[in-house]
């Protein structure tokens, strides 16, 4: 199995490798990093990952292939489109009302959150990711 030490200081840490034959330094170390989470609006293209289990707002949002996939190596985790979580809702309105709703379930017609004025709106669709305009919604 493996051992994991914690070392009190950089001299007993030094120390214990040169006992093991290792070099004095900090070579060899293994950097391990937290997994978070991965999680996308489901009509946006971009990936977002987050340390803890609540979103949004996203930590880090990655604008390339590349750069998810290191990111994704770093945090041990595999290197594919696996484990990403998707916000299924949507915004939506009535025809002809200017009222904007926020459905969670991803329904439109599901009065989840309506935004008593724009500020609010962007600001949620900031967090999320989306446009900061009008597009984007459904009308029924």
């Amino acid at each position: 199995g493996t051992e994991t030490i914690a070392f009190p200081n950089a001299q007993t840490y030094l120390h214990h490798r040169k006992l093991l034959g290792f070099p004095e330094d900090s070579t060899l170390i293994q950097r391990i990093l937290p997994k978070g989470f991965y999680w996308r609006a489901e009509k946006l293209p971009h990936v977002h990952w987050n340390l803890k289990t609540a979103y949004p707002p996203a930590e880090v949002t990655f604008q390339s292939k590349e750069e998810y996939m290191k990111h994704r190596a770093e945090h041990g985790m595999p290197e594919d489109w696996s484990d990403i979580k998707t916000v299924k809702g949507c915004y939506w309105g009535y025809n002809g009302e200017d009222t904007v709703w926020w459905a969670e379930d991803g329904k439109a017609g599901t009065e989840t959150i309506a935004f008593p004025n724009q500020e609010e709106y962007m600001e949620h669709r900031r967090l999320l990711g989306f446009p900061l305009d009008f597009s984007l919604i459904e009308r029924i």
